[in-house]
């Protein structure tokens, strides 16, 4: 089990996200975490799962993060 933790630079406690979607895309599996209005400028995302494959070290893991139905950020994350 491990903890994914996004952190919006310019929010703070009182920052508010509508419609947020994170979608952590790695080779055999992906985690989704939907929240139709999340408070805070840190969104913590555990990555358990059942029946899904660990997520390899040698793969990327692609990260969609989409708000106020209007934004959308894309990243690629390499584990080392």
């Amino acid at each position: 089990d491990g903890m994914f933790t996004f952190q919006y630079k310019g929010g703070d406690g009182k920052t508010e996200f509508k419609n947020l979607e994170i979608a952590i895309n790695g080779a055999f599996s992906t985690m989704t975490q939907t929240s139709e209005v999340h408070r805070g400028a840190k969104v913590e995302m555990k990555s358990s799962c059942v029946s899904c494959a660990p997520i390899s070290k040698d793969e990327p893991i692609e990260v969609v993060i989409k708000w106020d139905d209007k934004y959308e950020e894309k990243m690629v994350l390499n584990l080392k």
